[in-house]
């Protein structure tokens, strides 16, 4: 795919840009600005003139020197060939780190050498070292995501001239970014946070805000479980995170047990509390019934009072508390709640401050050239928009603020302007009874206030003059509104039909009782609390975009009435639709959105509407609207943007790949553009995000062509067929496949195999042990031998899927789902050589490398299908071949509670007999799942076969036998209880060698107990195992090399130094001439020892002494002399 255009902005002074970046590093805050890449241009001819040009870019990997200053060498390309007037001979890159609040920089003189060093908050120069490129790097790739578009073009808008990667591309620049934030992560809160967050934490900070958005963007929730699960082991409250990505992954019962069990050890974490009540307030709202919703959102109203109660300093825990008051449609309660939230003020992204550039260039790409879409700025038509839209304060509003209006707009969506202002009124001291209580006060006896008390105080503690400013303010607002009158609604939801009233308008107090004391009035107002400005604003707000909104509504039903056509320029189109998406009116939006775009694209505009058609799901106009976003992005150098991103997996996932594909070539679009989007959906792919499929022409270097298939089918049919004797009978030795490696360079690494039983919880105990290594800081090197799963919950250092495209076998070769694992495993078996070598390298310390670790343990997770890989050749292969160079356990993974059942129970024990007796290698049972059934039942049963013979008797008793054949239900008199009855009896020796662990993948119990066991069986291993395949190995070498001597002896007798044999012949000797070289087999066995090897020497004499031609002639001759 072609890269972005490249901006250029002229200096007026050669480095004013750095300068510049150097005098703003002591203000930043947070992240940073975008990376800065200045550039020295001259003359080819006129070399003595210099000019600067910069631009700004994100994503660029920033993980060494090397990798900055390649980018800078990537740029030189673009200025060769015959028109060009300057070359690049200087660039520099500065890329800033949060951490230490350093900017690294890579000077490059071309042609000449690289220079890499920091500069501090001072400016001066300080060296770079591996651990600050770490932190730069990571910061790098956040600063990408915190400063990607989300399709609208705003943040494109800001900032002139960024080109904009996408920094993580594939799976492996993925586990270099999760590595390194999994070192940084603690320091996290150095980076600060976003603006509804008050307090750093440890999870909640810049750093988790992009994780978090990451794994959203690109579905790898496995990866983040996985990463999640290490960080867990070494803080508790890790595990909100832990839980949100698990919420994500469909993982809900996951997602609940983990916050049920963090709670447990620290009650008050306010993220946890809140994230238990984000789920809760998500399942309410999907409830299936009333009760079950009222029953959800009684929950979360206690999780989210306990998260204000535990950080009452934060928005987040207010704001929530609000949207379930909202839910539960506790209106008075809503409103006070949202009286209390924390505000704080917006502070935006660090933006580059450069002086006025005197030249800009911005040029275009041929492939991203499209007709309808406007390459003009939008900001040119501001002149062609009514003022009265352009001062909509709403559209303005960022962080907490932003969030405190969409709650006050979601409730007056739901009842209404005039009702919210009642509710209002009964909540807040309005306007009326301030005066009242005021004039009230002034008129009081001493002696009966006393009686009464001290009043109580404000709730935001204002003294009387502030009261009276803010007395003042409410009353400003109703001014000007004498519009008003001639507002009605058409008919839009949440506001009612007739006049908006106005937010400062006072209860009427004729409404009252005239009856009411002066002592009942003050009780009154001591019930009710004094509204916060910034609310009051927001009731101001409110009030001016419905107004503006009523306005629209009612000239568009008079136009239409009138069948006149309603004209307004673009931009207000857009801003009218925005004004109707924030009030949640969609399909006044959407129409708002098309008008705008009939006239100019925008965006702006194509940007609401995708967001009202993915509410809708509406597929070909969401292909539609991501296809020109995409094209106008990359016009304006950004080819990732995480918004169009996941909007085109999501598209993936619910309607498969091959159908989007087909929606998006279906267009008449250029397919220059077209590609553009097939970039999104070629990264979807990558990610093997689900609904992508095989036919996806990314796939093409994981899979092989014919001429490869057929070899190594070929090849594993000839080293199937070698473990057969010459009678065509099952051997009873498998022979060795691979390289021979002798017992003492044995490492010492330990491998683990994984054999499942159906839906055992295999790949979940995978997961847990492989996070329980790492919790150890002895972290396992894992390899996924299933070609047929989707998704692993954990990182292959090693995964099939890499190399053999499971489906592609399947539908080139016409196999079933079995056939296509077992094909995907024999052409992987070809590797196994390869995979050896490389385990043994990271089996032992790298001199190269001292600060890697050798591996200890080796994970191999098998595919679920037992007998595909224990009874195929390819699996015999890769078991023998770990087993010659590691020490290996069987680890057999059976279903806890499907194994209470003692039919079940012991098809489960026949199984592993059988996975025992055939790969003769040490294995452990692994009862899994107890959490749900204890297995302590099962170790019973294989101690004791009396017990489980009784138990046989209950389960014949209550007829749980399943149909045996002749089975008469009492007494153990049935076919299977007999069978059962004499494999319980003969399966005792077989338990002896076996050791039992139960487990529970979901919580973590019997982890310690099952890594005890793998120590004792590699010990076993070391002790019985060793020997034997030695022995085996011993054997097997003796056998080839007496089949090789014998086909010798056969070879020899054939030629001419042989041919003495028909002179010898005596008259009682056949004459055939044949006799002498078709000696039988038998015969072969019987002959002496010292004749062969006197034979062989002559043959060897005779060799030597003649020349090639010669024994070509006396070959040919002595097969002339057979033929006659």
């Amino acid at each position: 795919m072609v890269a972005p255009a490249v901006p250029e902005l002229t200096e007026e002074v050669l480095h004013e840009s750095l300068d510049a970046r150097t005098e703003s590093l002591s203000s930043l805050r947070e992240l940073g600005p975008p990376d800065l890449v200045h550039l020295v241009k001259q003359g080819i001819r006129n070399q003595g003139k210099q000019i600067g040009i910069y631009h700004h870019v994100t994503g660029v990997d920033a993980s060494s020197s090397a990798s900055l200053a390649a980018y800078i060498n990537t740029l030189t390309y673009r200025e060769h060939g015959p028109n060009a007037t300057n070359k690049i001979v200087e660039g520099v890159y500065c890329c800033y780190n949060a951490f230490s609040r350093l900017d690294m920089r890579i000077h490059v003189s071309i042609p000449g050498t690289v220079e890499s060093y920091c500069v501090d908050e001072r400016g001066d120069k300080r060296k770079a070292t591996d651990e600050l490129w770490l932190e730069t790097y990571l910061c790098s790739v956040l600063r990408a995501y915190s400063y990607a578009d989300d399709g609208s073009g705003e943040t494109i808008r800001k900032i002139m001239g960024v080109r904009r990667f996408n920094p993580v591309t594939n799976t492996e620049t993925e586990h270099r970014f999760l590595h390194s934030a999994e070192q940084l992560f603690f320091r996290g809160y150095q980076l600060g946070s976003d603006s509804v967050v008050q307090v750093p934490t440890n999870v909640s900070n810049h750093l988790t805000v992009g994780l978090l958005k990451y794994l959203e963007t690109t579905g790898r929730y496995a990866s983040g479980i996985n990463l999640f699960e290490k960080l867990r082991s070494q803080s508790v409250e890790v595990s909100s995170l832990l839980a949100k990505v698990q919420f994500m992954g469909n993982e809900e019962v996951a997602g609940v047990r983990t916050l049920h069990h963090a709670l447990l050890e620290i009650p008050m974490d306010y993220v946890m509390l809140d994230t238990q009540a984000e789920f809760l307030l998500h399942k309410a709202k999907t409830a299936p019934t009333l009760e079950l919703k009222e029953e959800r959102l009684r929950m979360a109203l206690k999780c989210a009072d306990r998260g204000t109660i535990a950080a009452p300093s934060e928005f987040g825990t207010w704001a929530r508390l609000a949207q379930v008051y909202v839910a539960m449609e506790d209106w008075e309660n809503a409103l006070t709640i949202l009286n209390s939230c924390p505000m704080f003020s917006y502070q935006d992204k660090d933006t580059p401050i450069m002086p006025e550039p005197r030249e800009v260039q911005l040029p275009t790409l041929a492939e991203t050239r499209l007709d309808e879409i406007d390459s003009e700025p939008e900001g040119r038509f501001s002149d062609q928009v009514d003022p009265n839209l352009l001062g909509l304060r709403a559209a303005s509003y960022k962080g907490t603020f932003k969030q405190a209006y969409n709650i006050l707009t979601e409730m007056t969506a739901k009842i209404g302007w005039d009702q919210l202002l009642k509710i209002r009124s009964t909540v807040f001291v309005m306007e009326d009874e301030y005066r009242t209580e005021k004039h009230e006060a002034s008129r009081r006896n001493p002696s009966i206030d006393g009686l009464r008390g001290t009043p109580v105080p404000t709730a935001n503690g204002d003294d009387e003059s502030e009261d009276d400013e803010h007395d003042e303010t409410v009353i400003k607002m109703g001014e000007n509104d004498s519009a008003t009158d001639a507002l009605r609604v058409n008919g839009g939801a949440g506001v009612e039909v007739g006049e908006v009233e106005r937010p400062s308008s006072a209860i009427d107090p004729g409404d009252t009782e005239n009856g009411d004391s002066n002592d009942d009035h003050l009780s009154k107002l001591n019930t009710k609390r004094l509204c916060e400005r910034w609310l009051d604003s927001l009731f101001m707000v409110l009030y001016e975009d419905l107004k503006v909104y009523t306005i629209w509504r009612t000239q568009m039903a008079q136009y239409r009435a009138q069948q006149l056509q309603y004209k307004k320029s673009a931009e207000e189109w857009a801003i009218l639709g925005s004004l109707a998406e924030r009030l949640q009116h969609l399909d006044e939006a959407v129409e708002a959105y098309r008008a705008c775009l009939s006239l100019r694209f925008s965006p702006k505009a194509l940007a609401g509407i995708l967001r009202v058609y993915k509410h809708d799901k509406n597929t070909r106009d969401m292909v539609q609207s991501v296809i020109r976003l995409v094209a106008w992005q990359y016009r304006w150098y950004s080819e990732f943007s995480p918004e169009l991103l996941h909007t085109i997996r999501s598209l993936i996932e619910d309607e498969g790949a091959v159908k989007v594909r087909s929606i998006v070539q279906a267009t008449s679009l250029p397919q220059t553009v077209l590609d553009l989007t097939h970039h999104y959906a070629a990264l979807c792919a990558t990610f093997r995000s689900s609904g992508t499929d095989a036919s996806s022409n990314l796939a093409g270097s994981a899979r092989l062509d014919d001429q490869q298939f057929d070899w190594a089918r070929q090849k594993l049919r000839l080293e199937t067929k070698s473990q057969l004797d010459p009678s065509g009978k099952k051997s009873g030795i498998l022979p060795r496949h691979g390289i021979g490696i002798s017992i003492g360079d044995c490492c010492a690494s330990r491998c683990s195999v994984d054999a499942p039983g159906h839906r055992s919880g295999k790949t979940t105990f995978m997961r847990r042990i492989n996070a329980y290594l790492h919790s150890k800081q002895t972290p396992p090197y894992v390899i996924n031998l299933d070609p047929a799963v989707l998704n692993v919950p954990f990182e292959s250092n090693i995964d099939i899927r890499d190399s053999v495209n499971y489906e592609e076998v399947m539908k080139q070769y016409n196999l079933g789902p079995n056939g296509g694992i077992l094909t995907s495993l024999n052409l992987f078996a070809t590797k196994v050589d390869q995979i050896v070598n490389l385990l043994e390298k990271r089996a032992v310390p790298d001199p190269g490398v001292p600060d890697r670790k050798p591996i200890e343990n080796i994970l191999v997770d098998t595919p679920g299908q037992i007998e595909v890989f224990v009874w195929s050749a390819s699996g015999t292969i890769l078991l023998e071949s770990l087993a010659s160079s590691f020490p290996t356990v069987i680890a057999y993974i059976i279903d806890t509670p499907r194994t209470s059942s003692t039919s079940t129970f012991m098809s489960n024990m026949l199984y592993a007999c059988s996975i025992l007796y055939k790969t003769k290698l040490p294995m452990i049972l692994v009862f899994n799942k107890t959490d749900v059934k204890d297995a302590s039942f099962a170790k019973e049963w294989m101690t004791d076969f009396e017990a489980f013979q009784e138990a046989l008797r209950r389960d014949e008793d209550a007829d749980m036998m399943g149909g045996g054949e002749g089975a008469s239900g009492h007494g153990g008199s049935g076919y299977m209880g007999s069978l059962l009855n004499s494999m319980s009896l003969m399966l005792e020796e077989f338990y002896s060698h076996l050791s039992v662990v139960g487990v529970s993948s979901k919580v973590g119990t019997g982890i310690d107990e099952f890594f005890e066991a793998v120590e004792e069986k590699k010990k076993e291993f070391i002790d019985d195992y060793l020997p034997e395949l030695q022995r085996r190995r011993q054997e097997r070498e003796e056998a080839r090399k007496k089949s090789r001597d014998k086909e010798l002896d056969k070879m020899m007798q054939g030629m001419s130094v042989g041919a003495v044999a028909p002179i010898l012949r005596t008259g009682d000797d056949d004459d055939d001439i044949d006799v002498a070289s078709d000696v039988d087999d038998d015969e072969d066995e019987d002959e002496d020892e010292n004749d062969a090897e006197g034979l062989q020497s002559r043959y060897q004499a005779a060799m030597g002494e003649k020349d090639d031609s010669v024994m070509a002639d006396a070959s040919f001759a002595k097969y002339l002399y057979k033929r006659g």
